[in-house]
């Protein structure tokens, strides 16, 4: 098997009750089992009780099945599930401010390619930029 082929980006969701400590416990299985978190998204549920949780890891399949089995056992995890990576769509965000005086905002904008950027806050002194897409649309931007 080649090192590609062992090693595939996983995309783990989780919910998670509410509380102090969860999101700890939930990395600390990955960190025994030796895996680094690559990218992690936690925002509040439907109520205040419970938490969406969402993990993007790199590691070997059947590693990452014990983890899920680990996560489904944690008393505050009330359920994680990996998805197939041909059903999950990707996109990072940066958001990049600029020191520089409104008069310069439309030479930005003339540099900055509209397609990738968009202005999202202007005062007299910054400009916001943002830019949605993968991970190496924003590596190139």
């Amino acid at each position: 098997m080649t090192e590609t082929a062992q090693h595939q980006s996983h995309t783990i969701s989780l919910r998670l009750s509410n509380k102090p400590g969860v999101l700890n416990r939930v990395v600390l299985v990955f960190s025994r089992r030796g895996w680094n978190i690559d990218s992690l998204s936690v925002s509040p549920g439907s109520d205040d009780k419970v938490s969406r949780c969402s993990i993007v890891a790199t590691g070997d399949s059947n590693t990452l099945s014990k983890i899920v089995m680990q996560l489904n056992k944690l008393v505050d995890v009330i359920n994680a599930h990996e998805y197939p990576m041909d059903s999950v769509v990707h996109s990072e965000l940066a958001l990049i401010k600029i020191k520089c005086a409104s008069s310069n905002h439309p030479k930005i904008d003339e540099i900055v390619q509209p397609s990738v950027c968009n202005q999202i806050d202007h005062s007299a002194s910054t400009l916001t930029l943002q830019i949605v897409g993968s991970r190496q649309d924003l590596d190139q931007t």
